[in-house]
């Protein structure tokens, strides 16, 4: 597991996405989708594994290692697609509102926690919710 804080998390992230900002055409060329499903197998196999093996602590998020290449490739591919409105609305959302994404998602899921009776079981769902949450609180402030 890294240990979830700004210098192994959030100054990593937004370091990639200044590279991708300085550097897209170039890092745009080179990735290709089936680097994106690659990266997804090999990180979905990392948390079965570790799982499996009871290495992942109760309460612990799943930034494991092919996590941020994950993002990152993820984020490159769809940017790729500018004719289609996502990329667009993606990069956007880069440019505008990705600082405070990063500062109110950990607000918004300890709120949710405190305040709810809702169980996060599905990961992804759990933090498409978190994002979009962090999204309209971004774009209201």
């Amino acid at each position: 597991f890294l240990h979830t804080n700004f210098l192994t998390i959030g100054l990593p992230c937004f370091a990639i996405g200044m590279l991708i900002k300085i550097y897209g055409k170039q890092i745009t060329a080179i990735v290709k989708w089936w680097h994106v499903i690659l990266c997804f197998i090999i990180a979905y196999s990392e948390g079965i594994i570790k799982h499996k093996m009871g290495l992942h602590p109760p309460g612990i998020g799943d930034i494991y290692l092919f996590t941020i290449p994950l993002a990152a490739l993820t984020f490159i591919a769809f940017l790729k697609k500018k004719n289609l409105y996502c990329g667009q609305l993606i990069e956007n959302i880069g440019e505008k509102h990705s600082l405070y994404i990063y500062l109110y998602h950990g607000l918004v899921l300890t709120l949710i926690v405190k305040y709810t009776d809702y169980s996060f079981q599905l990961p992804v769902i759990d933090a498409l919710l978190i994002y979009l949450i962090t999204i309209l609180l971004s774009i209201t402030s």
